[in-house]
């Protein structure tokens, strides 16, 4: 069964917003439709931002290749909360390794703590939640660093070198397979 994949297009960027296919299970099982939400967001050549929303883990996981800008950065995290499928009690897996983050700078840092707290003030009942972020290289371990000791008591923070560990901070399944190392 062929996936079906739906795309949108403005004037700054293309994104992938769904995929969904027929699952078949290798021990027999029946086979379900499986509907997945997921967005790639291409600013240009060099640059792809992307998340999925896992509802049954209750997961983001975001992934970022390329030189990333504060501007880009909050577009991003701005059309991730604007998604309708996104609850505001989702953790968060951030994977850095592919990401050039010499051009975040630390006011950009600063609004994204903002946007968050912003989203997050939205809420009656927020019961605090975690984000991982995955980064081996030293600029981008060091700037999450710097936002995760910043970050708003609503979302705890803590930055890995290593998926396992983040995966295993996170209480996630040592089957979960949205990234590896």
């Amino acid at each position: 069964m062929p996936n079906y994949n739906l795309f949108s297009a403005d004037a700054t960027s293309v994104t992938f917003v769904g995929i969904a296919s027929l699952e078949r299970h290798p021990n027999g099982a029946e086979s379900k439709f499986v509907a997945t939400r997921f967005a790639q967001i291409c600013y240009c050549d060099c640059i792809m931002l992307s998340y999925k929303l896992d509802k049954e883990n209750m997961i983001l996981i975001t992934t970022w290749v390329g030189e990333v800008r504060d501007a880009v950065l909050i577009e991003f995290y701005e059309k991730i909360r604007a998604d309708p499928s996104f609850d505001h009690k989702f953790r968060e897996i951030v994977d850095l390794r592919q990401a050039d983050l010499s051009g975040v700078t630390a006011e950009g840092l600063q609004r994204l703590n903002e946007l968050h707290t912003d989203h997050m003030s939205k809420f009656k009942e927020v019961k605090p939640t975690k984000a991982a972020i995955i980064a081996s290289e030293a600029l981008s371990y060091g700037l999450s660093r710097m936002y995760s000791g910043k970050s708003d008591e609503m979302i705890e923070t803590n930055v890995f070198k290593i998926s396992g560990e983040a995966l295993a901070w996170l209480e996630l399944p040592d089957d979960y397979q949205y990234i590896s190392d």
